[in-house]
């Protein structure tokens, strides 16, 4: 139905910062490593190949903060605040996009409230634009904010909906990660 996964579990984090990103897959190649396992008797030493998948990772941009309520029947969103009045036209292939919006007086609503939210999320979309894979439609989908403080999330929210996230941001050189795919 989409080219991206949903993620319907975040986990518990005490990082208060974004908690995932999206890539596009540009290819395979493979590396050549040599294997150091313990345990390995005659192969340990060796040369070995594996198969590699290369993803390109143009950077996001926050669409919208999502609030959430916990209920008897699950979390349920509550309300969506769009954090731009103006938005690109790439978003109009995917979306309606609201003719009259003011996003400060709408999040300067929802914080006079924010004891009524139990969790934000923050809704994001990719610029494949960016990429060299030829695709103009973006992808939009949402992603969960480490931390245990509402006020934390919506501060870095609020940080993050004013420029682009690149994956540099979010990711170290050696970092391991868990991927979902289609």
């Amino acid at each position: 139905k989409r080219i991206y996964t949903l993620v319907n579990s975040w986990p518990s984090s005490d990082i208060v910062e974004l908690m995932g990103f999206a890539g596009y897959k540009a290819g395979m190649t493979h590396i050549i490593y040599k294997d150091n396992r313990p345990g390995l008797g005659k192969k340990k030493g060796k040369d070995k190949m594996c198969p590699v998948t290369v993803i390109e990772c143009p950077p996001l941009n926050v669409l919208s903060l999502r609030f959430y309520k916990n209920s008897f029947y699950g979390t349920k969103a509550k309300t969506e605040v769009f954090v731009s009045a103006k938005m690109p036209k790439e978003l109009a292939r995917k979306i309606t996009l609201p003719k009259t919006y003011d996003p400060v007086l709408k999040l300067k609503e929802v914080e006079s409230k924010l004891a009524d939210f139990d969790d934000l999320r923050v809704v994001v979309y990719t610029q494949p634009s960016k990429t060299g894979i030829g695709k103009k439609k973006p992808e939009i989908f949402e992603i969960a904010i480490g931390g245990h403080s509402l006020e934390e999330k919506l501060k870095v929210a609020k940080e993050l909906s004013t420029k682009e996230i690149r994956v540099k941001d979010l990711f170290k050189q050696g970092d391991r990660v868990d991927t979902h795919a289609v």
